[in-house]
């Protein structure tokens, strides 16, 4: 596992592609799509941690974010076409942060037409490209931290911490028009992901200078209850069985768990069910 600081300019493929080059791996992937546009923390995953991607790609993501009052684009970042002007300036930092409480907590967010989220095998994107939008379904999202940072309009600073799935450019879409004027996204950078942070991030060009920051599957899902199975457990698991958490402590349904073998060693992932049962997700093979 590897903490990557993407620059910007590079889509997050192109990042995986470089580490499988540089570090001469057939098998990588990533934890959750950077656009171009944006810069920090992506999670590459190589060889048998590929397994346990989906899991870091459904913990909650840290953003610096820059936005500009003003201006709205086709876009809602700075890479699209300035579609609509309002005046801006005369948004006070008071107006602004009395704006934010409606998007912490639970909040409903539509996905934008420019994502890569698919209607009948295109990307919304693509159509977006040909003029051509479609109703999209609003999605809960859960914004656990948004806090302003620097206040100079027309540009204002935010730090956001949230669920998967959230769109930062949407949120500041939201907001400029919730304030009577418009907004666009100017720049985005991934601080954090689950237990990785941008300032432990590694540049691709520094790879094989820093491979003692690498990350294995056991420390990447870190987040995660650990539970250490006794021996007949160990075995059943290993062929898929269900395992009763009663025998183990804290556990609650809907938990993801890491399984460990009873000399402490990563198993794999399992999940609690309603009934008590802890059902296998992923195996690894790491031995």
């Amino acid at each position: 596992m590897i903490n990557l600081d993407k620059p910007k300019g590079m889509t997050s493929q192109d990042a995986v592609t470089r580490v499988k080059r540089i570090l001469k791996v057939k098998k990588a992937g990533h934890a959750g799509t950077l656009d171009p546009l944006a810069t920090g923390v992506l999670v590459v995953c190589t060889g048998e941690a590929t397994k346990i991607t989906r899991f870091l790609m459904a913990m909650d993501k840290e953003y610096a974010v820059q936005m500009k009052l003003g201006e709205r684009t086709d876009t809602f970042d700075s890479e699209g076409t300035v579609i609509e002007r309002r005046d801006g300036w005369a948004i006070t930092r008071e107006m602004f942060e009395a704006a934010l409480p409606k998007y912490r907590g639970t909040i409903m967010q539509t996905p934008p037409m420019y994502s890569a989220l698919k209607r009948n095998g295109r990307p919304l994107y693509e159509l977006a490209r040909e003029g051509i939008e479609v109703e999209r379904e609003a999605r809960e999202l859960q914004v656990t931290l948004l806090e302003v940072t620097e206040f100079a309009p027309p540009l204002v600073s935010m730090i956001v911490r949230c669920s998967k799935g959230t769109y930062i450019r949407s949120l500041v879409d939201d907001i400029g028009t919730d304030l009577g004027t418009l907004a666009h996204m100017t720049e985005l950078r991934r601080t954090g992901v689950g237990i990785f942070s941008v300032s432990a991030s590694i540049p691709p060009e520094n790879l094989m200078e820093n491979e003692s920051l690498f990350y294995s599957p056991d420390q990447s899902l870190g987040m995660m209850k650990e539970v250490v199975l006794d021996i007949n457990d160990y075995r059943l698991a290993r062929h898929g069985g269900a395992i009763k958490s009663s025998k183990y402590a804290l556990l609650l349904a809907g938990d993801y768990v890491r399984l460990k073998s009873p000399e402490g060693l990563l198993l794999g992932v399992g999940n609690i069910d309603t009934q008590g049962m802890i059902l296998i997700e992923r195996l690894l093979n790491l031995t």
